[in-house]
This record gives structure tokens, C-alpha cells and sequence, in this order.
């Protein structure tokens, strides 16, 4: 049985809470206690037996709303915007994790990551804001050393709730007095045309700006058949260096449709050669091409092999793709490349396929 929930429209606007909201109606969790609220699972702490249940879907939209959760459009996004991620929905994401399900590892492992975060031991104060930072330093000390001070973990928990119930309501000037983030914005995406960049790297918005624009002048190269690679909009994630295995600079994953990039300098040098960044960049959107497009061809046969590379299982048609776009000339059969050109341009005789080589005839 099908079940609208309410994500199926609308995006909650605190994500750990509804997941937790949902928790409790299947069963899965206990209890929750958020903020100075506490509540149980229903059914004696069973939740639905079947699920989906429209009645347990009523009761987690109740508690969510009562708890203070809100929900936004899922279209609430433009062309050309930036949004921006923030070093406080972080910090309120983790203490309401903290404060819902307690344990003295988690306290002190987020009092560590705030003193790495936010400079409350620094002896510099921003105007007007003594108060704020006398708070934030008494919130970090008992999340850090709090766990080894006292047994009493309950006890605690309140104490730190205390203490952060100070400081919430001024998240933004902590974040903007004594934090990297208030002079720095790191933006989590920016929509250019019909492409969005995913800022999983985590770099400033002048980078991701520099990054994007860059790599938009790539894609913006793509016309005739070869710009068909980009139907239905492109996803393109600068990711660290760290998802990557060896040296590649890009790699599309046809399974989420996206394209990541390795976001380094290199992504800003200039260059169309054989193997150049902007290559890699361009024969990945081959790959992209043929999940979206019927090909004439199974162009992975000795007939289409080009590069060394080309060689490789589904690589041909993405070498070819890159070969004809760029126009380059090489070690490689030109002729082979011009096939493809006038094939996927539309050509249909058999005179624009290539012969197979006559070392493999008979096979």
C-alpha cells in the first residue's frame, strides 16, 4: 500500500528530527527527548506494528510540529542561486543528537570538535559579545571535561542543556564572531544555466565561483550531437581529492547520474590535449551521452579502437566522443574518428562505418 508522507512534497526543515519523529512511530526507537520535551513511542513503545500506517504518518507529523519542526517546498530552489551551508546547522545538528540520546564519548567528542571550531578560549573578543562568549566556553568546557568530572550523566545532560540553551538563539553571532565560517562563506551548491555544482569539497564561495565558471566554459564547448550529452540537466560534484582512486580528474557515476571532479588546481589550467583535464572532463560526458542516448553501435569492437585506452570495456565510445569533439590528431586511426563523426552526426550509408582490419578478418 502506497502511502504519501510528507517528504514526497515538502523537505523537513530539520531532517534528524523527523527521521527520529518516524523512529518512534515504527517502533525503532524508545524515546525522544528534544530540547525540554520527552516523548515516548506510541503502543507502549511498539509503534505501528504495519508500516506504512497513515495513522502513524499522523502521529510523527504531530509530534515533529510540536517539537518545533517546519517543512519547505521541494521546488524552493532557482536557477543561479547559492545555497549557503553553515557551521551552525552543524553544531545544532550534533547537540540535538547529544541531547536526545546522551553518552559521555559523544559529549566530549563534539566538546572537542567545537574548540577546534570556534575560538572561545582565544583571548580576542568581538564587540558585544563577552556574554555570548562567556556561554559558548562554559558549554564547551562541560561537553569536554564534563564526562570526567561527574557520574551523574543525567545530571550533566541537563547542565549542558542549559548551558546551550543559552547560547541557540545566537547561533549566527557565534558562527559570524568566533568562527572561520563568519568570514568565509562555503556555499553547499551553485546552478549555472542547467547545470548544478555540488560543493562536497567544502570550498569558499570565490573557489566554487572560479571552480564552476570553469568547468561551465567545458561543458558550453559541446555543440551539434555532441551537447546532447547534456539532456536533462548535469550534476557535477567537485569532490576531494579523496573519493578519487590514482591520479583521474574526473569520473562519471552512471548509477546517481553525476559527474564528480577531483577539485584541484588543475581544474583551472587551460589545455585541450590528449589526456589534458578538459579531455577527461569531455569524455566523461561520453559516457553521460550513452546513458542518455540510443547509440548506432555497439562501439566497443576492434573496428572502433582508437587509443590504448579505447581498448578498455566501455571505453571506445567515450574516447571517440572526446577524439571528435576536440578534433585531435595522434597516434590513432584518424580516419576510425571521422567514421564517427559522420555516423552520429546522422549519416546512415554503410561507407562512414570502418572496415574491419584485416588482421581480424575470419574470426
Amino acid at each position: 500500500m502506497f502511502i504519501p508522507l510528507p517528504q514526497d512534497k515538502y523537505l523537513p526543515s530539520n531532517e534528524w528530527l523527523w527521521e527520529a519523529c518516524l523512529d518512534l512511530a515504527r517502533g525503532k526507537r524508545r524515546y525522544l527527548r528534544y530540547q525540554d520535551k520527552e516523548i515516548h513511542a506510541p503502543h507502549n513503545g511498539r509503534g505501528w506494528k504495519h508500516w506504512p500506517a497513515p495513522k502513524g504518518v499522523a502521529w510523527a507529523v504531530k509530534q515533529y510540529k510540536n517539537l518545533g519542526g517546519r517543512w519547505k517546498p521541494k521546488d524552493e530552489k532557482k536557477s543561479g542561486t547559492i545555497k549557503l551551508g553553515a557551521l551552525g546547522d552543524t553544531l545544532e545538528h550534533l547537540m540535538t543528537g547529544l541531547l536526545s540520546d546522551f553518552s559521555p564519548e559523544k559529549s566530549q567528542n563534539i566538546g572537542k570538535w567545537f574548540g577546534e571550531n570556534f575560538r572561545v578560549q582565544s583571548p580576542k573578543t568581538p564587540r558585544g559579545m563577552k556574554d555570548l562568549k562567556d556561554k559558548a566556553e562554559a558549554l564547551r568546557w562541560f561537553l569536554t571535561h564534563g564526562p570526567s568530572s561527574t557520574t551523574d550523566q543525567e545530571k550533566l545532560r541537563e547542565t549542558i542543556q542549559h548551558w546551550w540553551d543559552q547560547i541557540r538563539p545566537r547561533i549566527d553571532d557565534l558562527v559570524n564572531g568566533f568562527s572561520d565560517e563568519g568570514t568565509v562563506v562555503v556555499p553547499k551548491e551553485l546552478t549555472l544555466g542547467n547545470v548544478t555544482y555540488l560543493n562536497e569539497a567544502g570550498v569558499n564561495e570565490a573557489s566554487l565561483k572560479r571552480y564552476a565558471t570553469r568547468l561551465q566554459s567545458i561543458i558550453d564547448s559541446l555543440t551539434g550531437w555532441h551537447k546532447k550529452a547534456l539532456a536533462g540537466g548535469v550534476t557535477v560534484v567537485l569532490a576531494s581529492p579523496k573519493s578519487f582512486s590514482g591520479t583521474a580528474g574526473g569520473k562519471y557515476k552512471s548509477s546517481e547520474d553525476r559527474l564528480l571532479v577531483r577539485t584541484t588546481p588543475n581544474v583551472l589550467k587551460r589545455g585541450a590535449g590528449y589526456g589534458s583535464f578538459e579531455y577527461i572532463i569531455v569524455h566523461e560526458l561520453g559516457h553521460r551521452y550513452e546513458r542518455k542516448n540510443r547509440v548506432p553501435e555497439d562501439f566497443d569492437k576492434p573496428p572502433w579502437w582508437t587509443t590504448k585506452y579505447s581498448r578498455n570495456e566501455g571505453e571506445s565510445f567515450a574516447e571517440l566522443f572526446a577524439l571528435s569533439h576536440f578534433n585531435l590528431h595522434g597516434p590513432w586511426d584518424q580516419a576510425t574518428v571521422e567514421r564517427f563523426q559522420a555516423l552520429m552526426s546522422g549519416h546512415k550509408d554503410d561507407s562512414v562505418r570502418p572496415p574491419l582490419p584485416e588482421h581480424l578478418r575470419g574470426f
